[in-house]
């Protein structure tokens, strides 16, 4: 039986968005898949988001931003919530699911909200992550083991080199490079 997991952020046009299109191709042989929604969400994907999952061979041009309340009901093993704003307004979902944050900024909140490098950076980090959640190996673990090692997913210094933190400014081309990065 695939696991099920649910990416939540604010509007659900591009982090979210990006992370299940992110499991859902790559979890095939790890049984996951994931869904994704948004506090408020907006009426379109972010088109640099469906650009940055292209670069992936990910096809999200079709897909369509979601609100929470489209889930409220269903059964997840995982909601890993990617935004801050997401804390204080958080909806109880049904049986017992691991919550984790994954925080990461917000894509308007970015000094250049249009640089392609913030996109770039994103998909990287989500994908490094994403790579960790599916090589965990679940059934081996207790709950309380397996919530310890995906809190490790949510380190500050989990991913150390995306162009929100400490000020660092990337060029698209230094982005694309950064992309192309092994996560181990």
């Amino acid at each position: 039986m695939k696991k099920k997991v649910l990416f939540l952020c604010t509007h659900n046009t591009v982090r979210s968005q990006l992370a299940e299109a992110i499991v859902n191709t790559s979890s095939e042989k790890h049984h996951f898949q994931a869904f994704s929604a948004g506090w408020y969400p907006k009426s379109k994907i972010h088109p640099m988001a469906v650009e940055a999952a292209a670069r992936l061979g990910i096809d999200i041009s079709m897909k369509k931003p979601k609100p929470i309340s489209v889930y409220q009901n269903d059964y997840f093993n995982f909601i890993i919530i990617l935004s801050h704003r997401m804390e204080e307004n958080f909806p109880p979902f049904p049986g017992n699911p691991l919550y984790f944050y994954w925080t990461t900024p917000e894509s308007f909140s970015i000094e250049d909200k249009d640089s392609f490098s913030y996109f770039l950076a994103l998909q990287n980090e989500l994908s490094c992550r994403i790579q960790l959640l599916l090589s965990l190996g679940m059934d081996k673990l207790t709950r309380m083991e397996l919530k310890h090692k995906l809190e490790e997913t949510a380190s500050e210094d989990f991913f150390p080199f995306a162009p929100w933190k400490d000020n660092l400014i990337l060029s698209s081309e230094e982005a694309f490079l950064l992309s192309r990065y092994s996560c181990g």
